[in-house]
């Protein structure tokens, strides 16, 4: 396996992939980068796994959109089978970064009225 490190939105990332694969990966950051560069364009700086989680969320929806647009006669091509395998991944991930981005939000603030808080009486002597 190799090492590599991917930058997206200015932010450095160490990633593991196939031996050989390296420049594929690099390029797919980089085009990640650069979705999550329009973005930040259009909405600004709203946190790096917000936007992570949108960028992936635009690919996805693009990715399940290719079906519907390729003609029949192209269906069985080896390309789209590999977009496919590549869409699958990118909904996983996009999966797995909302989980994170999930983890990573503050719990809701307790709006029941019942809250701990510590009295202290006066000393009486």
């Amino acid at each position: 396996m190799a090492r590599i490190s991917v930058v997206v939105n200015g932010r450095s990332y160490a990633v593991t992939c196939d031996d050989g694969k390296e420049e594929h990966v690099l390029q797919l950051a980089a085009e990640i980068d650069r979705r999550v560069g329009q973005l930040v364009a259009g909405i600004g700086q709203v946190g790096q796994e917000r936007l992570l989680l949108l960028a992936s969320l635009l690919l996805a929806d693009e990715l399940r959109d290719k079906p519907r647009q390729r003609p029949d006669a192209v269906a069985d091509d080896p390309t789209f089978a590999a977009e496919d395998v590549i869409g699958e991944e990118l909904r996983t991930l996009a999966r797995r970064i909302e989980t994170v981005a999930q983890r990573l939000q503050p719990p809701p603030p307790d709006r029941s009225g019942a809250s701990l808080r510590m009295i202290r009486y006066p000393a009486y002597p």
